[in-house]
């Protein structure tokens, strides 16, 4: 699951054709309007797959607005399911769909945009049972089952800790990131799903994209209260999978790809107190945090996290002044 980038963002529409109706002295066009049209049209639009439209959730970028805004628990579903059906709006019309194959990913797609709120207020609406067989059942695409997988644990609490736990275990073994399944659990389990899923992480040659999953579910536990869980005990989760973790310095490289700057203080504490035997792989991971620090610093989004950072940074320039040499180095700064 790739949360890509981490703020809200909504679904492509086709740019309108131009008037040929319009005068022919108009003004040029700046080169910013031109280069924002280009934009547009690499990143809006629909797909076709075997001869069937497809329209893929994009970016919409219209002028002078911004997008609506995705629930938290959305954004990892974004680019990965199609279009919801415009016929569709309810709840049970949406769950109805789940029993139509051609519809059923469209629907699921529906389903996990609505906000958390409406979603629980609608519970009894959700097929647990349908959802628990389209989880378990191999031919399910892995998108579709992640959605099922944070459904379920809408639909039936109850019976998500042991249904979810089980299917992470067995796409885990599957190198399957399981992301939606493991966001789900959260959502059910509340603090002993914390501690099942810190355990689960930390055991040695633990997926990277399984570890990658979990920073990212917790990520959209904290910012949403819906969750239940304390900030302070998420921010121990994380640091705990990225102290333990053997690729703990590629996580951290791609937390910064995707911008996670909330992930700051877990990235911070991880290097400096690594539990890896590995002297070098330490050293490294530390390097890794120091790039992490310059980026979230320099980002005009990164907000506490960027004052956090610059702090460190300040910090470490004292204390450790070659790890961030080295680190500006690599970064190009």
């Amino acid at each position: 699951m790739n949360p890509g980038n981490r703020g809200s963002r909504a679904r492509g529409e086709s740019l309108g054709s131009g008037d040929s109706s319009q005068p022919k002295d108009r003004p040029v066009p700046h080169v910013a309007h031109c280069f924002t049209a280009a934009l547009l049209l690499t990143l809006c639009g629909a797909d076709s797959a075997a001869g069937q439209e497809r329209a893929v959730l994009r970016p919409r970028l219209e002028a002078n607005r911004l997008p609506p805004a995705l629930p938290a628990h959305a954004e990892a579903f974004e680019f990965t399911l199609p279009r919801p059906p415009a016929d569709r709006t309810t709840v049970p019309a949406l769950a109805a769909g789940l029993d139509d194959p051609s519809v059923r990913n469209a629907c699921l797609a529906g389903l996990v945009r609505l906000d958390l709120a409406t979603l629980r207020r609608h519970a009894a609406d959700l097929p647990a049972a349908r959802l628990r067989q389209l989880l378990a059942d191999p031919a399910t695409d892995a998108d579709a089952a992640d959605a099922c997988g944070f459904l379920f644990g809408v639909a039936d609490p109850n019976a998500g800790n042991a249904v979810l736990s089980q299917a992470i275990l067995e796409r885990a073994k599957r190198g399957d990131a399981a992301a939606g399944c493991v966001t789900g659990l959260l959502l059910c389990g509340g603090e002993p799903a914390v501690s099942w899923l810190e355990n689960l992480c930390e055991r040695p040659r633990c997926p990277l994209g399984f570890t990658l999953s979990a920073l990212n579910a917790a990520d959209v536990a904290r910012r949403d209260r819906g969750f239940g869980l304390e900030a302070d005990r998420l921010d121990r989760f994380a640091a705990a999978l990225l102290t333990s973790d053997a690729a703990a310095e590629a996580a951290v490289d791609q937390l910064a790809a995707w911008r996670a700057w909330a992930h700051a203080p877990a990235v911070l504490a991880a290097a400096a107190n690594s539990r890896d035997a590995d002297e070098l792989r330490r050293r490294s991971l530390q390097v890794g945090a120091a790039r992490f620090a310059l980026n979230c610093a320099a980002d005009p989004a990164g907000g506490p996290h960027g004052r956090l950072c610059r702090e460190w940074l300040s910090e470490t320039a004292v204390t450790d002044a070659d790890l961030v040499r080295r680190a500006k180095r690599i970064a190009g700064r």
